[in-house]
């Protein structure tokens, strides 16, 4: 069986690629302080039978579309089957979680700790929007973030999810 690619690996791509001009979004906070990651290690809420679980893929920002969208699949089904290692949840700084499948606009994620931040994600939608100064319909998308402000502040965690916008809008600007 052929692995599927989903809107989740892409943007579990691009979130990597964007990741990377924010070293202090790749962080978490631990009792010590500051623990910088070795990685762009981001977590994939998953929905099991036994409930919400966080397995994560490693160097999302190094890695094909294609091998993200094998692990997540990997790490997906061994979620759901109860078969995951403690390994697929270690080392996560930055989780997405997508509600796109279902009738959701947009909600507010709830930090998984000691991940810095959490990007919420929700249904692609046609919606009325001003475009070169004409109204246009055209597919969007709400994105929230929300971030321990110990970690990257406010004002980081702005330029954070504008970068992610600029590379979901354009990939091709993800490494200019």
């Amino acid at each position: 069986m052929g692995i599927r690619l989903t809107l989740t690996d892409i943007l579990v791509k691009l979130c990597g690629l964007a990741l990377v001009k924010h070293p202090r979004a790749l962080a978490q906070w631990t009792p010590d302080g500051l623990r910088h990651a070795a990685g762009v290690n981001i977590g994939v809420a998953t929905d099991t039978p036994a409930g919400l679980v966080v397995p994560v893929i490693r160097d999302a920002d190094r890695i094909g579309l294609d091998e993200v969208a094998r692990r997540r699949t990997e790490l997906v089904e061994r979620a759901r089957a109860g078969k995951s290692l403690l390994q697929h949840f270690e080392q996560g700084v930055f989780t997405l979680t997508n509600l796109g499948m279902s009738r959701v606009d947009s909600f507010d994620a709830i930090l998984n700790p000691p991940q810095a931040a959490i990007l919420a994600v929700g249904r692609i939608k046609e919606r009325a929007i001003a475009l070169d100064g004409q109204l246009a319909i055209e597919p969007t998308m709400q994105l929230r973030l929300s971030v321990d402000h110990r970690v990257p502040d406010g004002a980081a965690a702005a330029r954070l999810l504008d970068d992610m916008v600029v590379v979901i809008e354009k990939p091709s600007l993800a490494h200019a």
